[in-house]
């Protein structure tokens, strides 16, 4: 529908999982078709440190999580 997805892998930023080890807390936001103010879809300890999106010919969005710990990355479907 021209939504446009994008990951954060940590909503505050790199260095509050560095130099504050916070948590990786990524975030999943959307833009509507034509631009405009991105919507926090998804901000929680549910979607951590995620490394990539794609939009499934369903509708939903595949987003791989945990890209930072080895051995523990995932793959998990959103229905928006």
């Amino acid at each position: 529908d021209g939504t446009l997805y994008a990951a954060e892998i940590v909503h505050d930023g790199l260095m509050s999982v560095f130099a504050a080890g916070a948590a990786p807390v990524g975030a999943l936001l959307s833009v509507p078709p034509g631009g405009g103010e991105p919507q926090v879809l998804i901000n929680d300890e549910s979607f951590m440190a995620p490394g990539g999106l794609a939009v499934g010919s369903d509708g939903a969005i595949y987003a791989s999580l945990n890209t930072l710990a080895p051995g523990a990355g995932s793959v998990v479907k959103i229905t928006p």
